[in-house]
């Protein structure tokens, strides 16, 4: 089965939604993740990632789709809220080839936002 998995937060960021994927891997089916660039929990991106339009690469068998986001991890409202919106304005993947489509830990924005875009 083609699955798909939306997160803000994927590896190398340390969440449970990474054993989810690997463990859906390794039972036989097609897992890709689309995500942000690593930026948890400073808000800052990990070193040896840049924020580009889109970014290819492959976590233990799992394909990962990295698009742009703003990382932010203050207190501050607007910042908070400008780095899941910004997530969900580059959340523009093709899901009608996935069978299935787990969303994880990104909130209220990122959910409906995926699915009018895609219907």
């Amino acid at each position: 089965m083609k699955i798909l998995v939306v997160t803000q937060h994927f590896w190398p960021e340390d969440f449970r939604i990474n054993d989810l994927a690997t463990s859906l891997r390794k039972r036989g089916h097609e897992v890709t993740v689309l995500t942000g660039f690593p930026n948890y929990p400073n808000g800052r991106v990990f070193p040896g990632y840049s924020i580009k339009l889109f970014q290819r690469e492959v976590y233990d068998g799992v394909s990962i789709i990295r698009v742009p986001i703003y990382p932010d991890n203050s207190y501050s409202l607007i910042k908070r809220g400008w780095t899941y919106l910004s997530f969900l304005l580059s959340n523009r993947g093709d899901s009608g080839h996935y069978f299935q489509i787990y969303q994880a830990r990104t909130g209220f924005l990122v959910g409906p936002g995926h699915l009018a875009r895609h219907t």
